[in-house]
């Protein structure tokens, strides 16, 4: 996946010295040994033309919004992060310079970044896809609610908050047709452990949902597997030490509208190469997973224990690491 600098953004995110400094009474123990990686980051997306903002912490000079675990240090060391006058903690360090191009903005505590200035700022980078899933008495012509929905409700929502419909690249309506079943009628039943319990505390990022539970018709489990094979052999292609990969899918969208490698900066190679290089490999089709993992078979009693990823006991072919030969001569 190529990184868009018109659709794309750096932020980073309260590397003040009132929390990298090991002398603040609010630091947060070896922040500092990020702060080379993070500004590496910072050049390499200075260099690629995709905006950086730098969105700083800034407490209530009472007091009133600092978390309870750090109040009282923070109010007998200073009160960092309050004010420009703080001893320590309104800086960033030298690493972080703001430079021509860049943006600073201020975050208040509680937030949570929206109406706030960077969310109006970001507001501005447009909008690539719009899912609606609606539904609808029977009797409801899929074209006529559609087009209600487009004009009715996309577009003037878009409108009030600053974008034109006509700017918006894709936009699936009921991409699976009708939905007139939804509700506890569709719904009720057996859902399974939702993920991070499935996984035993999980490691990487999640998107909700659950394995157990799920056919493979699901992309919870069936995208969850393929995610795990993909990383599992860009590592063992020796292209990264470490290797997260995100697919999003639109309910009745065959494709993923979304793809994405982080190789956390392991990669020998940029995560955009490595991305293109995988997805030639990889059909990420719902049904091209199932069978490619011959998800149909009787496999998931064995998976209703010790989870789901790792499992090389019962030989899970998302485990295998037949992938990486090719990867290699790929890249």
């Amino acid at each position: 996946m190529k990184l868009n600098p018109e659709k794309s953004a750096l932020l980073v995110i309260d590397m003040q010295e009132g929390f990298l400094n090991p002398e603040s009474p609010t630091y947060i123990p070896m922040a500092w040994d990020t702060v080379p990686a993070c500004a590496a980051v910072q050049d390499k997306a200075r260099e690629l033309g995709i905006p950086v903002y730098f969105i700083i912490r800034k407490y209530a000079v009472d007091g009133s919004d600092v978390e309870f675990t750090r109040y009282f240090a923070w109010k007998e060391g200073g009160k960092p992060c309050s004010s420009p006058e703080s001893p320590i903690g309104w800086n960033m360090p030298d690493a972080f310079t703001v430079k021509e191009g860049d943006t600073l903005l201020v975050k208040p505590r509680y937030s949570a970044f929206f109406d706030t200035n960077l969310d109006a700022v970001l507001r501005r980078k447009g909008i690539d896809t719009v899912v609606v899933s609606v539904m609808h008495s029977a009797d409801f012509e899929m074209e006529q609610l559609r087009k209600y929905v487009r004009e009715g409700i996309i577009a003037p929502v878009l409108k009030n908050y600053g974008f034109d419909i006509a700017d918006v690249s894709h936009i699936h309506i009921n991409p699976t047709g009708n939905f007139v079943i939804g509700g506890p009628d569709g719904d009720t039943g057996l859902t399974g452990r939702k993920i991070i319990v499935d996984t035993y505390g999980g490691y990487f990022s999640h998107g909700g949902g659950a394995f157990s539970g799920k056919d493979p018709t699901k992309v919870d489990r069936s995208g969850a597997y393929m995610a795990r094979y993909m990383a599992k052999n860009i590592v063992a292609a020796g292209l990264a030490k470490k290797c997260e990969v995100q697919i999003a899918y639109a309910i009745g969208i065959s494709d993923p509208v979304s793809v994405m490698v982080d190789t956390f900066g392991t990669g020998i190679v940029s995560d955009d190469k490595i991305s293109d290089a995988v997805n030639k490999l990889v059909d990420l089709r719902t049904a091209a997973i199932i069978k490619k993992f011959d998800l149909r078979r009787p496999i998931y009693k064995e998976l209703a224990a010790y989870g789901h990823m790792g499992r090389e006991d019962i030989n899970a072919p998302w485990e295998e690491r037949d992938l990486s030969e090719a990867l290699k001569n790929l890249i």
